[in-house]
């Protein structure tokens, strides 16, 4: 419950961080359409959307989203508590509040996704502090942030497969039913939102079963909750363009065509590659460069947790080549970063976890000739379980691992490897710390600056100046491939501008919500400052965020710190425990006359 407590209370304190940076309204034709779905359902009881740019023709003459519904059944409560709202705020906002409120969903999805974060590092050899670092990294430091900002529909897959695959590393200590049962849902939940997250269940489902005890119970329950899922979406299909099959991604305007029909040739799955892991423009590693040490924390799961690492490098792969250029075109539209990698971005931080405390060791060897034959480890084994180590030096059982301060990062004294181990730790501690500032570096412009449109804007604005016919493609292909023309770049050149910070002019503040015009920083107290809210409750609500943030933060690590405390007492009292034992079996006993 420790563990739980304090991974609760990381969440909490992302979440209130990343309110306020959210944004007053929902923006991207991915986002109006999901919404456009959401706002069907609570007022007309459909499904439909308003028109053919948010959506594609289908039953009727009717137009509908081609996005699955998993996202828009979710910000159902959010849209009903901003109905509940309207009392409270002007007569002619009182249209855009749902919205507002709702676009807090993404945010949501990346806390719940930090939480879930820690509670799997720890599964993986993590120290509990080392854990709740790697929550943090993974909402500061990558481009999770950002799109906490943005209405699609990645945030939210993203925490149900990491949620689907911690229930199935938790489940395999102790096995279950409803575990599987729940990581199926998860699963479930990422196929309804996402459907190319049909790719991770042959993996999911194949690691569900990897205990010889009651594999087919466990993968029927695993299976049950995506067979009711996928018979949903086949019926929400039907109903919307009169075929099981179709989700209308077959339809829509020349660019989307253009991007769901990429060429299927070896050149084209080798630009897509290229593209989604070091392009200048949407490269993971430029976006995220803390993974660049993720090899060395893949290579300590290769020895110690095979399993786990295969299953987490699989779904990975899965998710890299479906979105090289096979199922769809790589670039993921005008969009910050690599977009279609933000579903596995949680698994690929997770092979970090070796390094944010104790390097994963063998399982404690069988005990020789006068050591007793039941040390915790060897009843584990006579029992059939397998020990999942913690960072702390010991299996959940309570077994020593004798090798345990072997490149851990936080240990402050040298371990058995000597001086050159401590040298190893202070130089990982070192990589890793540069490489989180890098990642921040790279996010911060952009969670102040309306990203990406308003960098858009400003690129096509400079093509015009320089004579250049403004074509889309051309553009596109231009900022992917120059370094110059990064948008990691191009947002700190916008923090610069002094039109950045300008607020709008005439603008009525019927305009300036619905028609979504840029201020910056583009937020949610900003906008409603243009509605002509006092500034006082919007700075005390900002306050109180904050406040929330930084204490429910630092509570995480206080929490983490007693645990560590506790876990190293527990180990010196066994590690003494064993001493005195080994001392009273090697003592000869005094002969009898």
């Amino acid at each position: 419950m420790t563990i739980l407590r304090a991974a609760t209370l990381l969440g909490l304190g992302v979440l209130a961080a990343l309110l306020l940076v959210a944004p007053g309204a929902l923006s991207g034709f991915d986002g109006q359409s999901m919404f456009g779905v959401t706002r069907s359902i609570v007022e007309h009881w459909d499904v439909t959307v308003h028109d053919a740019v948010i959506g594609v023709p289908g039953l009727g003459g009717r137009y509908y989203s081609k996005f699955g519904p998993g996202q828009s059944l979710l910000a159902i409560p959010l849209y009903l508590f901003g109905r509940a709202l309207e009392a409270v705020v002007p007569s002619w906002y009182r249209l855009e509040l749902p919205g507002l409120v709702s676009s807090a969903l993404p945010a949501l999805a990346i806390a719940c996704t930090a939480a879930l974060l820690v509670l799997a590092a720890v599964e993986l050899g993590a120290t509990l502090r080392g854990a709740l670092l790697l929550g943090i990294v993974y909402a500061v430091a990558t481009p999770a942030g950002v799109y906490a900002t943005l209405w699609f529909s990645e945030p939210l897959t993203a925490c149900a497969t990491l949620a689907a695959v911690y229930l199935l590393l938790r489940d395999q200590d102790r096995l279950t039913l409803w575990r599987p049962l729940l990581a199926g849902a998860a699963t479930a939940l990422a196929v309804c939102t996402r459907l190319e997250s049909l790719l991770f269940v042959p993996p999911l489902l194949l690691y569900a079963v990897l205990p010889r005890r009651a594999r087919l119970p466990r993968a029927a329950t695993f299976a049950l909750p995506l067979a009711v899922a996928l018979a949903g979406l086949a019926l929400y299909n039907a109903a919307r363009f009169g075929s099981l099959l179709e989700t209308g991604y077959s339809e829509g305007l020349g660019t989307a065509m253009r991007d769901t029909h990429p060429p299927h040739t070896l050149a084209s799955l080798a630009e897509g590659l290229y593209g989604l892991l070091i392009s200048p423009g949407k490269g993971l590693l430029e976006y995220a460069p803390v993974l660049l040490l993720a090899p060395l924390g893949a290579a300590m799961l290769w020895r110690w947790r095979r399993p786990e690492l295969l299953l987490l490098l699989t779904v990975f792969a899965l998710d890299l080549v479906a979105h090289a250029n096979v199922l769809i075109r790589w670039v993921g539209g005008w969009s910050w970063g690599p977009r279609f990698l933000l579903p596995v971005l949680p698994l690929a931080l997770l092979l970090l976890a070796p390094l944010l405390g104790t390097a994963l060791t063998p399982r404690p060897p069988l005990p020789a000739a006068g050591e007793g034959g039941q040390s915790s480890g060897l009843r584990l084994r006579s029992h059939g379980k397998r020990p999942r180590w913690t960072g702390t030096g010991r299996s959940r059982s309570g077994a020593s691992q004798p090798w345990a301060d072997c490149g851990r990062l936080d240990s402050q004294s040298p371990s058995s490897s000597g001086s050159v181990g401590l040298l190893k730790g202070r130089v990982l501690r070192g990589a890793l710390a540069a490489l989180v500032v890098a990642g921040i570096v790279a996010q911060a412009p952009a969670l102040v600056v309306y990203e990406p449109h308003t960098y858009i804007h400003y690129l096509q604005a400079t093509v015009r100046e320089a004579g250049h016919a403004v074509d889309v493609t051309t553009l596109e292909d231009d900022y992917i491939n120059r370094p110059t023309w990064s948008p990691i770049i191009g947002s700190w050149q916008q923090l610069g501008r002094a039109g950045t910070w300008t607020a709008p002019g005439r603008v009525s503040p019927e305009l300036l919500t619905r028609q979504n015009i840029t201020v910056e920083p583009h937020t949610w107290w900003r906008l409603l400052s243009y509605q002509g809210v006092p500034t006082a409750p919007l700075a005390v609500a900002c306050a109180l965020l904050l406040a929330l943030a930084i204490s429910c933060i630092y509570g995480a690590f206080r929490v983490g710190g007693r645990w560590q405390e506790g876990q190293d007492r527990t180990g010196s009292a066994r590690s003494r425990h064993r001493g005195t034992d080994g001392m009273r079996s090697s003592t000869p006993s005094p002969k009898t006359s």
